[in-house]
């Protein structure tokens, strides 16, 4: 499936219809997206550490999240409903603090 929505048509997208999580703040941006794909980026925010330096769990599921959501908007265009029905994540070690980037495929639409 070609990728029907651009880079700089989603981030208009997601600032019009979800400015609470998409806006200049966030740390959020949208690096790429490509048949099936995106990458994404997370900017170092103190508050996603856990003691230790580690980031938290819910930080870079909220990422995975919005990285699966910015490439099925990418394939089937500007559904503000599209949603994320299934993931599966596995850790193999803490995760260091820093900024986060994470590519995501998607299997099906």
């Amino acid at each position: 499936m070609p990728v029907v929505m651009t880079v700089k048509e989603l981030e208009r997208f997601l600032l019009a219809e979800f400015p609470q999580v998409f806006q200049s703040g966030s740390g959020l941006a949208i690096e790429a997206v490509w048949e099936r794909g995106c990458r994404v980026r997370q900017a170092f925010r103190e508050l996603s550490v856990r003691p230790g330096g580690t980031i938290s769990g819910p930080t870079m599921m909220a990422l995975a999240d919005f990285a699966m959501y910015v490439a099925v908007l990418a394939a089937i265009g500007p559904v503000p409903l599209a949603v994320t029905t299934a993931r599966t994540s596995t850790s193999i070690g803490r995760a260091p603090s820093g900024t986060w980037a994470t590519s995501r495929r998607h299997a099906a639409v």
